[in-house]
């Protein structure tokens, strides 16, 4: 068996020690050791793990080297070496991981963040700063042309010749950029050098030393949000559409032919096509330097930060991730997408696959959240508000689109075909199944039952008094409905309904659970929902929250009760409501979050993504203060190490295993191993930590429904 985790007060005492004698790098062990001491021998909190996909963030640039691609954003970089197929984080070395812009200089590759600019020589393995001395290292372009790199920070540019080791101010002029332009884009060509600013474009003749405005858009927004030289031509995007200049700046030309709407926040060419990346409006191509048509098949998502472009492969950065193409955008396929920071509107699993709804896009996992990609093209829509998984059986209630409602896949979201054969409404709220067939919810069109997989569906509604639907929920033979009338049920599959909210407050269903003949039902209200208990089906009711502060949302795993605050405090019960014990917590921003358990993890939907934790150490909390379990010899070696260090450790019982290192803050940031472990010894080595900082990590062992911990420390 393996030991369960530490104390919360142990974080803040671990914290105290590290920080008193930090000075320096030999005083930053000693403190290392002693807290290594006072961790070993006392209980952790449990960590929730990210689960919102690498990256974590929209991409903001993107780069491209042989079967390389190199993605930037808020999160840092995210590096595939196989064209898309797997990622990795590559932030060794990133001591700021808010990524701006990334260009490539040969065999170079440079990062422009918010901390400076950065090189990697080993295509992303390891970063180095090369912008010592700088006045002012908030990096918002760069751009390469030979030996010469330039960067861009808010109202200055800067200009190194021999790949970041020194660095030069250019804007030297003060009649040339004044103190309250801000640098979007940079471009060269020979030696002149364009900077897009919020005041229109900016040309300097001579390296950067003296600059000019040559261009600003009278008719509307000033913003140029991107530069690029296609063949002769200079093309500028804005939030007024697509410039274009054929005489290094010296006259511009509105292109927008097509281009709806023309608020461009990307371009990139490669010869004879042009693209161009909206902010609502999707991609475009022009191969004629003056129409546009939309190429957005396999890409369904209007919202695009950045592009790339080289031969006949095309990337985009968009709100749903990453998409590539290598047919000149003529069709596109997702490699990498974020479930963004608001996290998804449903979560269908069945241990192997995890599907992801939300109203910006459909995507799917098949790591239990590490990676995801989009599939919301292939159904035509990315407003998903609810996915209900039967077995091979993936159905998808839609929504904001003509024809919107039921879709199916036999082949776990690969393709959809439409379920929608009496259905009279659009946005589809719920989905469930019992044994007898499947039923939607809908606002104003009520409930719909379907006995043959969606093929056909007729209302149900009476007795529903109220048939804004926003909630079902199935337990054994009887089905129950949320509306903004009140809480119903039926026990002859929507046949008939009764009202059954009779002694509970007047107020909505936040949400509710079943286990075993107990209905929960959690409502509004108002400084404090309330949660009650049924014992009968609706009958009567008693109150159930004793204990709970505030709950948000209450979800059911086997025979527990779960329920989260809205400051994000897990509780929990194993006696039907009856008593509530604290278990971890999880940040929500404040705004509380949903429970969703899948198999042996709960997921938490929260303000800041999506977040995972085993069920067993979630119940398991409150037993590890009362009981003591055998210590296994777990060690770590060397710690602190810098380059590779062995994790070894010893298990009583063969099982599934998984071994990762989480971050103070519980974000995992390496997963090391997932798979069967015999009984006895075993090893896992941690072998070069791309793009970690120095400081304090824990290597998490979870095996056979338990945990064990161990920090270790990072010093490069």
């Amino acid at each position: 068996m393996l030991l369960v985790r530490h104390h919360p007060q142990q974080i803040i005492e671990q914290f105290t020690i590290a920080t008193t004698f930090m000075i320096s790098k030999t005083l930053f062990k000693i403190a290392v050791f002693v807290t290594l001491a006072v961790v070993f021998v006392q209980p952790t909190r449990a960590q929730w793990l990210s689960a919102n996909g690498l990256g974590g963030a929209f991409p903001s640039s993107l780069v491209m080297s042989g079967s390389n691609i190199f993605s930037g954003s808020d999160s840092g970089i995210i590096l595939s070496t196989d064209n898309g197929a797997t990622w990795a984080m590559a932030n060794n070395g990133l001591t700021n991981t808010s990524v701006t812009s990334l260009v490539l200089s040969g065999t170079n590759i440079f990062a422009g963040t918010r901390g400076g600019v950065f090189i990697s020589t080993n295509q992303g393995a390891n970063w180095s700063a090369t912008n010592a001395g700088w006045s002012d290292t908030i990096v918002t372009a760069l751009a390469v042309h030979g030996a010469l790199l330039y960067a861009g920070c808010r109202t200055n540019v800067f200009l190194s010749t021999d790949n970041g080791a020194t660095w030069a101010l250019r804007n030297v002029d003060p009649s040339g950029f004044n103190s309250t332009v801000s640098i979007a884009c940079l471009v060269v060509k020979g030696t002149n050098v364009f900077a897009g600013t919020d005041a229109g474009v900016y040309r300097s003749e001579d390296s950067g030393a003296y600059w000019g405005q040559v261009f600003t858009y009278g008719g509307g927004f000033p913003d140029i949000n991107s530069l690029v030289f296609n063949g002769p031509y200079l093309y500028a995007g804005s939030f007024s559409g697509v410039f274009v200049s054929s005489d290094n700046g010296g006259t511009w030309a509105p292109m927008n032919t097509g281009l709806t709407p023309d608020y461009v926040s990307a371009l990139a060419g490669n010869g004879s096509n042009l693209y161009a990346g909206t902010t609502w409006g999707g991609v475009f191509r022009s191969i004629d330097n003056a129409n546009w048509t939309p190429v957005v098949n396999g890409i369904n998502d209007p919202g695009f930060y950045t592009l790339f472009a080289s031969g006949s492969t095309v990337l985009a950065g968009t709100s749903n991730g990453i998409f590539i193409s290598t047919d000149n955008a003529a069709s596109w396929t997702s490699v990498n997408a974020s479930l963004g920071y608001s996290g998804p509107s449903t979560l269908v699993g069945d241990g192997t696959n995890l599907f992801a709804g939300s109203y910006h896009g459909a995507f799917k996992s098949t790591d239990n959240g590490t990676t995801w990609r989009s599939f919301a093209a292939s159904l035509g829509t990315d407003s998903i508000p609810c996915f209900l998984l039967d077995g091979s059986d993936l159905y998808a209630g839609t929504a904001a689109i003509p024809g919107a409602g039921v879709f199916l896949s036999t082949d776990y979201g690969a393709s959809w075909v439409p379920r929608n054969s009496g259905l009279t409404t659009g946005t589809v709220e719920d989905l469930v199944k019992n044994g007898s067939g499947l039923f939607t919810a809908s606002y104003g069109g009520g409930v719909f039952f379907s006995s043959d997989r969606g093929a056909n569906w007729n209302p149900v509604n009476a007795g529903l008094t109220n048939t804004q639907v926003f909630r079902l929920m199935a337990n054994g033979n009887d089905l129950y409905a949320a509306t903004y009338g009140g809480l119903f049920r039926s026990t002859n599959n929507g046949t008939n309904w009764t009202n059954i909210d009779a002694g509970l407050p007047d107020s909505l269903v936040a949400s509710f659970a079943a286990i075993d003949s107990n209905i929960f039902a959690l409502l509004w209200g108002g400084s404090q929902n309330v949660l009650f208990r049924s014992s009968n089906k609706g009958a009567s009711w008693t109150q159930a929250d004793a204990g709970l502060v505030n709950p948000s949302f209450i979800a059911a795993s086997g025979k527990n009760l779960f329920s989260v605050s809205y400051s994000g405090n897990i509780f929990f019960s194993t006696n039907d409501g009856i008593g509530w014990s604290k278990a971890d917590s999880i940040y929500t921003n404040g705004d509380g979050a949903s429970l969703i358990p899948i198999g042996t993890w709960m997921f938490a939907v929260t303000q800041n993504g999506l977040w995972k934790q085993p069920i067993a150490e979630i119940t398991g909390q409150s037993a590890v203060a009362e009981t003591s379990s055998p210590t296994q010899d777990i060690q770590i070696f060397p710690n602190p190490f810098s380059e590779s260090t062995k994790i070894t450790f010893t298990s009583q019982a063969a099982g599934y295993a998984e071994v990762s290192i989480v971050n103070m803050l519980g974000v995992e940031v390496e997963h090391l191993f997932s798979g069967e472990f015999a009984t006895g010894e075993h090893s896992v080595v941690w072998s070069s930590p791309t793009g970690l900082p120095d400081g304090m990590y824990e290597c998490l062992i979870r095996m056979n429904g338990q945990i064990q911990s161990l920090p270790l420390v990072l010093i490069h």
